[in-house]
């Protein structure tokens, strides 16, 4: 028999990392966790159409509210990680940014070996396809939620995640009250899988 909750989920409590941004975690202040899509066709017939499904399944962008620090530390941490994939100016800001991205820590790598495991022991459908010119831009996102006791219940594992745009809240001189600036990024991603179902499953420990 499936194992069932009654608690409900505390739309508060949750914990979002992602290994290239370490000075981010602390200041999420809302995470829009994205939406799936499966496409259908259409089935003719003598009476009406029929849907059935079609063949792909897309993700919508996962998008981050955080608080900007007095230092900008966090924002630009993801400028940066923009600006390397664009280098608007020269060549040289994304072979920069990649030499300072070359020595990462114990843990990330293990979990980036996990992800390869991972795609490795798929076996429905095609292989996914990763290039090797894109890898050193891709990133790992972590999404814990929390149970009542503050202790993880679910953990998301977000698969080459990568920022697509990034937008601070207007400054101004005119407001009553004290407000801290918030700035919104948004990732696109490969994919994202549930790491509990995947270990239960044997797939990787």
């Amino acid at each position: 028999m499936e194992s069932i909750s009654i608690n409900r989920l505390f739309n508060n409590g949750y914990i979002f990392r992602v290994d290239r941004l370490p000075k981010l975690s602390y200041h999420c202040q809302d995470v829009q966790f994205p939406a799936v899509f499966f496409g259908d066709a259409s089935l003719a017939t003598p009476l009406q159409n029929t849907p059935v499904p079609g063949d792909k399944m897309f993700y919508d962008s996962l998008k981050l509210e955080f608080s900007v620090d007095d230092k900008l530390f966090n924002y630009k941490e993801l400028y940066k990680w923009i600006i390397a994939m664009g280098f608007p100016q020269d060549n040289t800001q994304y072979e920069n940014f990649i030499q300072g991205k070359r020595i990462q820590n114990e843990a990330a790598r293990n979990a980036n070996d996990a992800d390869t495991r991972l795609r490795q022991n798929q076996t429905n459908g095609p292989p996914n396809i990763s290039i090797d010119v894109f890898q050193n831009l891709y990133s790992r996102g972590v999404l814990q939620f929390l149970d009542a006791n503050k202790l993880p219940a679910s953990t998301v594992i977000f698969v080459d995640l990568f920022p697509v745009s990034l937008t601070m809240q207007n400054v101004s001189s005119t407001v009553g009250e004290v407000a801290y600036t918030q700035a919104v990024v948004e990732f696109k991603f490969q994919h994202y899988y549930y790491l509990e179902d995947v270990r239960a499953a044997g797939e990787f420990n």
